[in-house]
């Protein structure tokens, strides 16, 4: 299986805070195309400055989601997860973001790693 990610958003680290959208197309093991959307926050669970992740340091966000669209017959919008994203820094590029997702969405819990990954977190 192949597939790809991209979100937008707004996130205040001072207060918890975190608002935007995330989508996600996975295609490929002679499956159809699979689209979900997901809702992220308004709550932030963790997030931290000093973390290390793939071996180089950087922060780490996780965060609630709730699935708003998807064409998964088995991931049901309303659904609930969390996504756990990692920006690395010094401009190493070891970027990831993980889908955790509940019920019938568990086929679309996916980890997106790697140079083509591009998470970018404000400084506190």
């Amino acid at each position: 299986m192949s597939g790809y990610s991209h979100g937008w958003g707004d996130i205040n680290l001072g207060t918890n805070w975190i608002s935007g959208e995330i989508c996600q197309d996975v295609y490929g093991a002679g499956q159809p195309a699979g689209m979900i959307a997901v809702r992220v926050g308004p709550r932030i669970i963790y997030h931290t400055h000093y973390a290390e992740m793939w071996g180089y340091p950087g922060n780490l966000i996780k965060a609630v989601v709730k699935v708003i669209s998807s064409t998964d017959p088995r991931c049901k919008v309303g659904t609930r997860g969390h996504v756990t994203m990692y920006a690395s820094y010094n401009g190493v590029r070891s970027d990831s973001i993980q889908f955790f997702l509940n019920a019938g969405c568990r086929d679309e819990n996916h980890l997106y790693h790697g140079p083509q990954v591009d998470a970018q977190v404000p400084p506190l």
